[in-house]
């Protein structure tokens, strides 16, 4: 038992300590609330980001045969919101937040891209936070904003995971890099260290893991000095995908293998440009004891005239059927598709593009898995500012 007065003493202690820091604060000379209302001396020695703010738009149409894939209609494509800032010479930040059509019906907005660099100098960076993955060139190159693609689609091969893409387009991690002057030319180096793919292919596991393991991607691409006009280089990346609980189909661990290849040429002189990119994707299922290997590839041509950029691209998707990674989405059906299409410049900053599109590919239905001819058209009005 604790007599009154020691009870008394107890009680104050704590109060005392309390009250210590408010005592200061009044017989300080200078409070902070005088800092803050004197913006002028409070500042004086911060030094603020100079920041950059980008906007990328656009409108379209599409149409796309058999009606089992989409119907035909006008719609809403995206804003997206680009902002940078830079501290010092060797701090920057990005951002990158993304309206869209989300569903039949909705728009939805969703934060694509946001990291922290710092750069030594060309030939180190170490960066932090979210962006897009190197197991595809078009990825790196173009990101999300549509007039930054001659074209109206992207291929097979870069498509986004919440569009129906099979491969990991987004990571969350650690990414280092930088371009060396070697004999013979420039090798752009690109090293990530990352959470993995999550149970289903949209989960991108922004702001978790759902296991221990993490995802390692490599990128190297060689620009030779006596060739400058073309680039070419190879990526890869493992993985280790965690079940998914609540499908009997996916009970345990997929191993995950991303292997590419490609090059680009750009010819500034005539305006011809071309693109090519092969992938070839393992999936080894430990609850079935299958591996199911996947090859995707496309090549796109273009030429400029002035305003006007007319182009051609041919995709191809040869995928195992029955992959339980890929299979929810129909991701793991063959197509195939040539692409046709013209991109008019009819301001700066703004683009309208026209495309067709005509394959054959699988396509999942009540009777089983068929191949049927596929016919696609879209019209877009890209723009940014």
């Amino acid at each position: 038992m604790v007599a009154e007065g020691e009870n008394s003493s107890a009680i104050m202690k704590p109060i005392k300590t309390l009250l210590l820091p408010f005592v200061f604060a009044l017989l300080a000379p200078t409070s902070f609330a005088a800092q803050f209302e004197d913006g002028d001396d409070f500042y004086e020695d911060l030094e603020m980001p100079e920041l950059n703010f980008r906007i990328f738009g656009d409108l379209g149409a599409s149409y796309e045969n058999p009606d089992s894939l989409s119907n035909s209609g006008f719609g809403f494509g995206s804003l997206d919101f680009i902002v940078t800032g830079t501290m010092g010479e060797h701090l920057l930040f990005f951002s990158e937040t993304l309206i869209e059509g989300a569903g039949e019906d909705s728009i939805g907005l969703d934060q694509e891209r946001a990291w922290a660099m710092w750069s030594m100098s060309d030939e180190f960076y170490l960066k932090m936070g979210m962006d897009h993955t190197v197991v595809s060139l078009w990825n790196r190159t173009y990101h999300h904003g549509k007039w930054l693609e001659t074209t109206i689609s992207r291929p097979f091969l870069a498509t986004f995971e919440d569009d129906g893409g099979a491969l990991p387009m987004h990571y969350v991690g650690i990414e280092t890099g930088g371009l060396w002057e070697i004999s013979g030319g420039g090798l752009d180096w690109t090293a990530i260290l990352s959470n993995g793919r999550g149970p289903d292919v949209d989960n991108r596991q922004r702001v978790g893991d759902s296991n221990d393991s993490k995802a390692v991607a490599l990128s190297l691409a060689f620009t030779p000095a006596s060739f400058d006009a073309l680039t070419f280089g190879v990526n890869g990346h493992t993985d280790l995908i965690p079940p998914d609980l609540s499908d009997a189909a996916r009970l345990g661990n997929i191993s995950e293998s991303i292997f590419g290849i490609f090059a680009t040429y750009e010819c500034a002189e005539t305006g011809a440009e071309w693109i090519g990119e092969w992938s070839t994707v393992t999936h080894d299922d430990a609850a079935s004891g299958t591996t199911f290997d996947h090859n995707l590839a496309y090549l796109q041509v273009e030429r400029s005239f002035e305003d006007w950029t007319p182009y051609t691209r041919f995709d191809m998707m040869n995928m195992d059927i029955g992959d339980p990674y890929l299979s929810p989405l129909d991701q793991d059906l063959d197509r195939w598709q040539q692409t046709i299409g013209l991109r008019k410049e009819i301001a700066d900053g703004a683009a309208l593009k026209f495309e067709v599109g005509f394959g054959r590919g699988e396509v999942r239905g009540l009777g089983g898995v068929q191949t049927d001819d596929i016919i696609t058209a879209a019209l877009q009005l890209s723009w940014t500012f």
